[in-house]
C-alpha cells in the first residue's frame, strides 16, 4: 500500500513567492508541481494579503490541491507557528525555484530530514544569495522536543549540521529524466533578481528541452526557445497550440494532395516548429497533463 502523502505546508511571502519565471510565479509553480506530485492540500503561512489576492484567481493546473490560509507573524517562521495536524509534514519555501524530483525525493523520506545541496553548480551558485534551507520533511516528535519559540529554519539547520537529523542532497540525486532522454542535474535556489533571471531561466530552459534532437530539431531549438519564452507570457494553453499544430497538420496534407508542394513544406516547417513548442511550454509553466505527456 503506498505511503500516506505528509500534510504539506508553504511558507509565502511577497515578494520572493511572487516572482515570475517564465510567466508564472514561483508560488503557483510549486502548487501546480505538488498537484502533479499528488499532493491534493496544503496549507499556505502568510504574511502578506497579495498572496492571497495573487492565489484568488483561478488556475486549472493547481485546480485539485484545495488551499487552507494561515497567518504568521513577519519575517522568519517559528516553531510554534507549524501546524501539526500528521506524523509528516512537508514545509516548503514558495520563494524558492524546485526541480520536482527533489520535492518528491523529500515527500517520501520517512524521518525529519533537511533539503540541502553539497555541491551546486557555478550557475547556482551564483543564484544562492541567502543560507537558509528551501524545504524539510519534519515528524511531529522532531517539532515536539523544539523550544517554540526557535526560528524553525535555524534549528533545521542547526541539526542538520549536528547530524541529528537526516539531510536529502541535490548533488546526490539521479540526473537521468527518461522522457526527456537525457540527464539533468536536479537544482533549487531562491528567487532571482532582475539581473539573474536569464541564469534562473536556463535552467527552466534545460529541463523542458529534450535531449535527443536531429538536425533539424538542433537548428529549431534556439527558435523555439525564442516563441516559447514569449507564448509563457500570455494565456495561451499547451492545449490550444496543439491544436493549432493539428490544423496547420491538415492544411499541410491538403497542400500536398493539391501539388502546392512548396506552400506545404513551409507549412510543414511551422507544424514541427510548433510541436517543439508545446512540449517546452508544457514543462516550463508546469502545465503537463497524463494525456499530454
Amino acid at each position: 500500500m503506498e505511503s500516506p502523502r505528509p500534510q504539506l505546508i508553504i511558507l509565502a511571502d511577497a515578494p520572493d513567492a511572487l516572482c515570475i519565471l517564465f510567466g508564472i510565479s514561483l508560488l503557483e509553480r510549486l502548487l501546480r508541481i505538488v498537484q502533479r506530485l499528488g499532493f491534493r492540500d496544503a496549507v499556505i503561512l502568510s504574511d502578506s494579503k497579495e498572496v492571497t489576492d495573487h492565489l484568488a484567481a483561478p488556475s486549472w493546473a493547481r485546480a485539485d490541491v484545495a488551499l487552507s490560509f494561515q497567518r504568521k507573524n513577519a519575517g522568519t517562521v517559528n516553531v510554534v507557528e507549524i501546524p501539526t495536524g500528521t506524523d509528516g509534514i512537508l514545509i516548503v519555501s514558495a520563494g524558492f525555484y524546485y526541480d520536482a524530483r527533489l520535492l518528491k525525493a523529500l515527500a517520501e523520506q520517512s524521518t525529519t530530514t533537511l533539503l540541502v545541496d553539497s555541491a551546486p553548480s557555478p550557475d547556482c551558485a551564483r543564484l544562492r544569495r541567502t543560507s537558509l534551507p528551501a524545504a524539510a520533511l519534519v515528524g511531529r516528535n522532531w517539532l515536539s522536543r523544539q523550544d517554540q519559540s526557535a526560528e524553525l529554519m535555524n534549528q533545521l539547520i542547526s541539526d542538520a549540521a549536528a547530524g541529528k537529523i537526516e539531510t536529502c542532497d541535490a548533488a546526490q540525486q539521479p540526473t537521468y529524466i527518461m522522457p526527456l532522454r537525457k540527464h539533468v542535474r536536479p537544482v533549487f535556489f531562491p528567487a532571482p533578481s532582475s539581473n539573474q533571471l536569464p541564469v534562473a531561466q536556463r535552467f527552466v530552459r534545460d529541463i523542458a528541452q529534450n535531449g535527443v534532437l536531429d538536425f533539424p530539431g538542433l537548428m529549431d531549438s534556439p527558435i523555439e526557445d525564442w516563441i516559447v519564452a514569449r507564448l509563457c507570457r500570455t494565456s495561451i494553453t499547451p492545449n490550444q497550440i496543439t491544436f493549432v499544430t493539428m490544423l496547420i497538420g491538415l492544411i499541410v496534407t491538403a497542400f500536398f494532395a493539391t501539388g502546392h508542394r512548396r506552400w506545404g513544406v513551409v507549412l510543414d516547417y511551422v507544424m514541427d516548429m510548433l510541436d517543439g513548442v508545446v512540449g517546452k511550454v508544457a514543462r516550463s509553466t508546469c502545465r503537463t497533463t497524463n494525456v499530454g505527456q
